[in-house]
């Protein structure tokens, strides 16, 4: 090649290529991961919601990957944190109440990062313990960790974020609040400002992980007067259904979400995103930013999990099917996935692109790395899911019950009572409407044997319920070693 070639078209190559984007090539990716708290699988216009707007999510979810078969390993909050921070199952981690904490010295991924040269922030709700106890985001590992401590839900999602009650404690949030604040202030945007804050005053030599973790769309239901009035006027041209009824909890599910103030609140969780994009945007981060947007359990009663049966506290597929997006443009693939997921893969995802090695004495193998998937479009291997739930809430449909989900669909519910165990085919069933107990009686036999082996050894670590619920002897006899 001529010499004067060569050198005018590097030239003309240096001279016009971004020095961001160039810049970003050479770094290893970033990383914001929302994990919303109680977000339905329909709650998003990606997912079929056709009265609320979320275009911002709507657009991760076309130049991502969306997936239709996404679920949590709890239907309940702080166990599902606990599992998705870790890659481990709640159960492994002797949790499955919404009270329960993770334990001091857990191993947690956004560490592992942090060990590897990345800045790791959590900004939002931890539900999972206190400095005080030494296990709050900065015990485990994170550099920065605030506006989550000692929260379990805001007592109000306007300035200053709590009210006067005898729980004020626990509904409030205190770190925040020492950072100030203005009035009228809304939760949602403020924890915005600060993710955006943190990005900007970042070590720029170094990668970053972020979790936003918002308290939306929780309750109480609270949103801007402004969003309000413009659902308030939608809804009411909107066809009222009635409510599906559990057949057999009798339990009411909407048929669809009927509340201005909660659709308001997903439209400004919906603006948070598109926020933080614009963001890296502007500081030619986007290209090498991976995006990860999921939600902690299933539906409150306030929205719908049409089709599904149940809702969150239920391990019907309301309480544990939940949408699920990855993004990172150029890398990961444009397409709506049926495989089956769930949320202790982000562990090893991640990891797996920030080329961090998950380390030796790491033993859980319940979750696997997405990468090959959302890159490559390889399929996801079948698994089996499993879940334990020992508490009855009727008004949620949720009967207390551990159940198993196996390679090929089948889900089997084994209730702590003396009900009679259900048996479903997700393939042509996703309403758990028909139990097919009496008609496959051996794939039933197959698959409570199944679970009770793979429940037994964690049982000795599952803390029990109340013995006020009188289940105890109940569990111990479903789960005991036949002999």
């Amino acid at each position: 090649m001529n010499i004067y070639r060569f050198t005018l078209g590097l030239f003309f190559i240096l001279f016009f290529i971004n020095p961001n984007q160039l810049k970003a090539q050479n770094q290893r990716p970033n990383f914001i991961f929302f994990f919303i708290d109680d977000m339905g699988y329909r709650d998003l216009g990606c997912y079929g919601n056709e009265v609320v707007e979320t275009p911002n999510i709507d657009n991760l979810a076309k130049t991502g990957t969306r997936f239709t078969r996404a679920y949590v390993p709890a239907a309940v909050c702080a166990p599902s944190r606990a599992a998705v921070l870790t890659g481990r199952h709640c159960l492994e981690l002797g949790l499955w109440r919404a009270s329960h904490d993770i334990s001091p010295g857990t191993i947690i991924f956004p560490k592992l990062l942090s060990d590897a040269g990345y800045q790791s922030w959590h900004i939002g709700k931890w539900h999972m313990g206190s400095k005080k106890s030494k296990n709050a985001p900065v015990n485990l590992g994170f550099d920065i960790g605030f506006a989550g401590e000692d929260s379990l839900n805001p007592g109000s999602f306007f300035w200053p974020y709590y009210k006067d009650t005898p729980n004020n404690k626990m509904q409030s949030v205190p770190d925040l609040r020492e950072r100030g604040g203005k009035e009228g202030e809304y939760l949602t945007d403020r924890l915005t400002d600060e993710a955006i804050e943190l990005i900007e005053e970042r070590d720029t030599t170094k990668p970053f992980y972020l979790n936003l973790w918002h308290y939306a769309v929780h309750a109480p239901l609270q949103a801007k007067e402004e969003k309000i009035k413009k659902y308030e006027k939608i809804l009411k041209t909107q066809k009222k259904l009635p409510p599906r009824i559990d057949p057999v909890s009798k339990a009411k599910y909407p048929q669809e979400t009927s509340s201005a103030k909660y659709l308001a609140m997903i439209e400004s969780v919906d603006e948070s995103v598109g926020k933080l994009v614009d963001h890296l945007k502007s500081k030619g981060l986007y290209e090498n930013t991976m995006i990860i947007f999921y939600s902690d359990n299933g539906a409150t009663p306030t929205a719908t999990a049409k089709p599904f049966r149940g809702a969150k506290n239920s391990l019907y597929e309301g309480g544990i099917r939940v949408p699920a997006i990855f993004s990172w443009p150029g890398k990961i693939q444009s397409q709506v996935s049926d495989q089956r997921i769930w949320s202790l893969d982000i562990f090893k995802t991640v990891l797996d692109a920030a080329n961090v090695p998950v380390p030796s004495e790491y033993k859980a193998n319940e979750g696997m790395s997405l990468i090959p998937h959302l890159t490559k479009e390889q399929k996801v291997p079948n698994r089996m899911f499993y879940w334990y739930f020992p508490e009855s809430r009727d008004n949620w449909g949720a009967r207390a019950s551990t159940v198993i989900l196996d390679e090929d669909d089948m889900k089997f519910h084994l209730f702590f009572s003396e009900e009679q165990p259900e048996l479903f085919d997700l393939k042509i069933d996703k309403a758990e409407s028909k139990n097919l107990l009496s008609q496959m009686p051996e794939k039933a036999l197959e698959l409570e044997n199944r679970l009770i082996k793979k429940m037994q050894p964690l049982y000795k670590t599952i803390p029990q319920p109340e013995r006020s619920m009188h289940l105890v002897p109940i569990i111990e006899q479903k789960l005991k070693v036949k002999k």
